[in-house]
């Protein structure tokens, strides 16, 4: 029982029909918590009972405190996102996995373009809730397997694993599209994004040494110029290789 997630943190109470201490000790030593005897009471059992009972509620509510204080620690409160220091963590654990793998690794740096101009004219309120809209866009149009974050202010990273250059490029331009076509309530805010996309495997076609680091620079850089060359658009640091 203590080998799947549903019973793991039950309270395991056995009833012996005999007293039998190497047996006892078996069954604690296997994860229960205690072991009845038919030379016990009603009232101790019961109280046995209730005493697990017990330890299972205290142990439950500092369980669900830990969780809690881990999901605090790697999300963005405003937007349910994992957060800059989770994503960059989890920037490097796939940058190895793909480095020691040889597989291919994309990501994307995602800016609202204007975003200012929401907060000046709108309001604070608004902006969060275009924050928000964006930050469900992205998870709805990204894979199970992507990591989703805000990066920071208007900014979004979106890491993928095993995405080759047209799997990360085709979500991130459906990305831009779909920013593109919304009207956020409650003033049909209109905004448009630029991204910034970059992949693991230009490094070893190029014969370049890359971190993650570097990898994160390049879509940075790619950002920069979808900026330049208007905003409203996907641009690819391959492009800039070239």
């Amino acid at each position: 029982m203590r080998t799947h997630d549903l019973t793991r943190h039950a309270a395991i109470i056995l009833a012996s029909a005999s007293i039998e201490t190497a047996k006892t000790l078996a069954a604690l030593d296997l994860g229960a918590d205690d072991v009845l005897f038919p030379t016990f009471s009603g009232s101790e059992i019961a109280h046995r009972i209730a005493t697990q009972l017990e330890h299972k509620r205290v142990n439950d509510h500092l369980r669900a405190m830990v969780q809690e204080g881990f999901k605090a620690a790697v999300t963005d409160p405003l937007t349910g996102l994992y957060n800059r220091r989770y994503a960059m963590t989890h920037l490097c654990h796939q940058f190895q996995r793909a480095t020691q793998g040889q597989t291919d690794l994309a990501l994307f740096v995602l800016d609202l373009d204007f975003f200012k101009r929401v907060n000046d004219i709108y309001g604070h309120a608004a902006g969060d809730q275009v924050l928000r809209r964006v930050a469900k866009l992205l998870q709805h149009v990204t894979r199970a397997s992507d990591m989703v974050a805000r990066f920071g202010g208007e900014e979004f990273l979106v890491v993928l694993p095993d995405a080759s250059a047209e799997i990360a490029g085709n979500i991130a331009e459906r990305v831009c599209t779909m920013i593109r076509r919304l009207k956020i309530e409650p003033n049909l805010i209109e905004i448009t994004a630029s991204i910034g996309v970059s992949l693991r495997y230009n490094a070893a076609q190029t014969h370049v040494h890359l971190t993650a680091q570097e990898l994160l620079k390049q879509a940075d850089r790619a950002l920069y110029r979808a900026k330049a060359m208007g905003r409203d658009r996907v641009s690819y640091f391959a492009e800039q290789a070239a």
